[in-house]
């Protein structure tokens, strides 16, 4: 190095990263697609089973804490894993894609790969483990601006709208949970939906915990209640 000079500053690593709002407006400049992203609000579904999300209790409370008269707002579902781009056990190699789901579409096209949204691919070699926040600082800023809303027009009714979109839930495996949420999954604590309430004993031998007490939330009458171990 020369003296006087600047130094350089290398690089720690690259994230490929994909905007999302021009490729949500681009689905309503399509007559076709743009039809196919209101069919969640046309018509309810008359025998209460989930065959989509929008059957389910949470779409249903999101719409009680988040009215909203506008139907082609977007709820969005965000996957991430990483896998080994080399597809060899030689090497320890692992990269993250972060994906996105539009769940406006019916069920026979909401989970194609057509309309899949890759929104990032975290580099390897290795796992972001919990510095995955840090990569996901450019998404979480354009969801927040999706949020407030964006203009987008509509081709099957030739007019503009304000569209806004919400990221509606995560689909990811357990040890996944923990780098993407923060919620130790390696403790004695490690359901999320009963927090306190887990019951769990450390195998000194197997050095893991085991979770136990599950029968307490059967009926009373249950059959498998009375069963003695």
């Amino acid at each position: 190095m020369v003296v006087g000079q600047e130094k350089k500053k290398i690089l720690a690593n690259v994230l490929q990263y994909f905007p999302v709002t021009p490729r949500l407006q681009r689905l309503y400049m399509c007559s076709k697609t743009a039809e196919l992203l209101k069919w969640h609000a046309k018509k309810a579904n008359p025998d209460g089973l989930v065959r989509h999300p929008r059957d389910s209790k949470a779409w249903k409370e999101f719409d009680k804490i988040y009215p909203a008269l506008e139907s082609r707002n977007i709820r969005l579902a965000l996957a991430t894993n990483g896998f080994n781009p080399f597809g060899t056990l030689s090497s320890n190699n692992s990269i993250w894609p972060v994906m996105l789901y539009t769940y406006n579409y019916p069920p026979w096209c909401c989970m194609k790969q057509t309309s899949l949204i890759m929104s990032m691919i975290i580099p390897g070699p290795k796992m972001p483990g919990n510095s995955i926040d840090v990569y996901l600082q450019p998404l979480v800023a354009e969801l927040q601006k999706l949020w407030n809303g964006v203009e987008a027009y509509d081709l099957s009714t030739n007019e503009s709208f304000q569209m806004c979109s919400a990221l509606f839930c995560t689909i990811i495996d357990f040890p996944g949970l923990d780098n993407l949420s923060g919620w130790n999954t390696h403790t004695s604590l490690a359901c999320p939906s009963f927090n306190s309430d887990t019951k769990s004993k450390w195998l000194k031998f197997g050095r893991k915990y085991c979770f136990i007490g599950h029968r307490r939330y059967l009926p009373l009458n249950h059959k498998y209640g009375k069963i003695v171990l």
